[in-house]
């Protein structure tokens, strides 16, 4: 919104759940999440070798897909 100006203080979060509804912030050093610029959408897949990999889309930019380390 022109209006209000920008928001983008973050570089993405991962939110934890300790499967009771409950969700616990992870740092990036944590995480290993890293989203610069203007994020637009996050996908859980999961790969052919059955690891967990992140789909990042961005505005103006290339998708990105990084692999989630257990």
């Amino acid at each position: 919104d022109p209006a209000n100006g920008r928001y983008d203080a973050l570089n993405g979060l991962v939110l934890r759940g300790d499967g009771k509804g409950g969700f616990q912030p992870l740092s990036i050093a944590q995480s290993g999440v890293f989203i610069p610029g203007c994020g637009r959408g996050l996908a859980k897949l999961k790969g052919s070798r059955g690891q967990y990999l992140l789909a990042v889309t961005q505005n103006r930019g290339a998708l990105k897909l990084l692999e989630l380390k257990k």
